[in-house]
């Protein structure tokens, strides 16, 4: 008999345990307080077992209100990881729980429903089933297994409390025992499920791996508040990562964290979040992680700045120094060339030839002159890509779109063009080459294509021609990719973010 008693004993003080020691990581927490009331559950049901005078009377309405509160914890449990808190639970999900959990305390409070095999056995196995299908979808190993045990406590207990009635060979005493362990290993896999929660950072980094999440929406994940959103400090308002100004809605509360002078982290989640003491000093070392992450990012934005910038100025030097050397070839050069002409007509003897061959001169160096000038800011590319076709030794076969773009991706994609049906000459092999100019209008992009059915094999070198042009396309905010295969020919892609564009695509072979 006292093995009996002893056993029930440490049965309740167990479960007791296993909440007291939730409610003393995490103060208030519903699966610490609905494990003490099992505890608390437990030990009336076995005083009105029994048969304590004083409780005699409320015998069939307690004696297994201790199921209820367990299945209680056990479903609180499976649903602390839903990516909603339970407030916010469509009515689909929260409606099928909360029955689920008023289901279990009418089982158990009603004296023939909680004697009678088919509700308890049902309740069981569906509850199981529920932590079941949590613990597969578990990221972290530690509350998966925990998830696991709990489910096996309780097809425990349960299956001493139905199933193991029809063994007629097993003694009640052994039915009890395995009841009694049923629930203690349920109690304590329920209290390992809140224990062996990872480190706040750890499961936010969890979130972001291998998605397109940001650190602050990966926290809010972490903390089951979809609506949880952070600002930095920004004069007299606190913004977010994109530069919206961040408020609490309603049923919002705030959390101001300091970061360093003059830097502060404002935080808008729904109330009870950062109430318990562990998590609350997680959120402050970890809204201090996306302090400097935004400080790195806002530096990074300054300097990109100035690169532009820096940049625009030295393409404004650019052609402050061309329209100079224009201008010199305009009056020194070609005036000189015109004096030669003239001096070349007075002579008595006329030189074959030479006056042909200064006109020529003076032909080149104007249109040289002309190509130093700066053009208007929009022109036609593809009037450059016919004349570089003209001058191919090579038959080109064209495809161009008549697409306008700035004077600095202007030259950049001629000189691309050209050195890529350069090289193309040089090295392919190929007895026919192709350019296409696009203009895709979805992506707000202009693509020049030079390919060739060559021999292939090109690729980019440290220092090399093809880096070079990736490079000179960098420059004005592009991107330069090169596809060669051996034996399958060579496909120089430049492609440059013009905005948005409209195009005629025109077909034109000069070769």
């Amino acid at each position: 008999m006292w093995v009996s008693v002893a056993a029930d004993l440490l049965t309740g003080l167990i479960i007791g345990l296993a909440g007291l020691v939730v409610l003393r990581r995490h103060p208030r927490d519903a699966l610490g307080v609905l494990l003490v009331g099992t505890c608390v559950a437990w030990f009336v049901g076995s005083l009105v077992q029994s048969q304590v005078t004083a409780l005699q009377s409320t015998g069939s309405a307690t004696q297994f209100v201790h199921r209820g509160v367990l299945l209680h914890a056990v479903v609180v449990a499976s649903f602390r990881s839903y990516p909603r808190p339970a407030s916010t639970m469509r009515p689909r999900v929260l409606v099928p729980v909360a029955a689920i959990v008023a289901l279990g305390y009418a089982s158990s409070l009603i004296r023939p429903a909680a004697i009678a095999v088919a509700p308890t056995l049902f309740l069981g196995m569906l509850v199981a089933i529920l932590v079941v299908a949590r613990a597969r979808n578990e990221p972290e190993r530690g509350r998966r297994l925990a998830r696991w045990w709990t489910a096996t406590g309780l097809l425990l207990w349960v299956g001493a409390a139905t199933v193991l009635r029809w063994l007629p060979d097993l003694s009640a005493q052994w039915r009890v025992f395995a009841y009694e362990l049923g629930f203690v290993v349920c109690a304590v896999a329920l209290s390992r499920t809140r224990l062996s929660q990872a480190a706040l950072a750890d499961r936010t980094l969890q979130y972001t791996d291998g998605t397109v999440l940001s650190l602050d929406q990966a926290l809010a994940l972490a903390l089951n508040d979809p609506g949880l959103r952070v600002g930095f400090s920004d004069s007299s308002v606190f913004r977010d990562v994109d530069g919206a100004v961040v408020r609490p809605v309603t049923g919002q509360v705030t959390t101001t964290i300091d970061v360093g002078e003059p830097d502060e982290v404002l935080i808008t989640h729904r109330p009870g979040v950062l109430d318990d003491r562990r998590v609350h000093a997680e959120v402050v070392g970890f809204a201090r992680l996306l302090a400097e992450q935004h400080r790195l990012r806002r530096r990074i934005l300054l300097q990109t700045e100035e690169v532009r910038a820096s940049r625009d100025r030295l393409l404004v030097s650019e052609q402050r120094a061309a329209a100079e050397v224009a201008a010199e070839i305009d009056l020194r050069v070609v005036a000189l060339m015109r004096e030669l002409r003239l001096k070349l007509g007075r002579l008595h003897t006329p030189v074959n030839g030479m006056q042909v061959l200064v006109d020529d001169i003076m032909a080149e160096l104007s249109e040289q002159a002309r190509g130093f000038h700066p053009g208007p800011q929009q022109q036609d590319l593809s009037e450059t890509l016919r004349d570089l076709a003209l001058c191919s030794p090579i038959p080109v076969e064209l495809n161009l779109a008549r697409v306008a773009v700035t004077g600095s991706a202007q030259r950049s994609l001629s000189f691309v063009a050209s050195e890529a049906l350069a090289n193309a000459v040089k090295h392919s092999g190929s007895d026919r080459l192709h350019i296409d100019l696009a203009a895709d209008a979805d992506a707000g992009r202009v693509l020049l294509t030079i390919a060739d059915a060559g021999r292939g094999g090109a690729s980019p070198r440290p220092g090399g021609g093809l880096e070079g042009l990736a490079l000179r396309m960098a420059e004005i905010g592009g991107s330069l990719t090169v596809r060669s295969m051996p034996g399958r020919g060579t496909v120089v892609l430049a492609s440059w973010p013009s905005g948005p564009v409209a195009s005629d695509g025109v077909d034109d072979d000069p070769g």
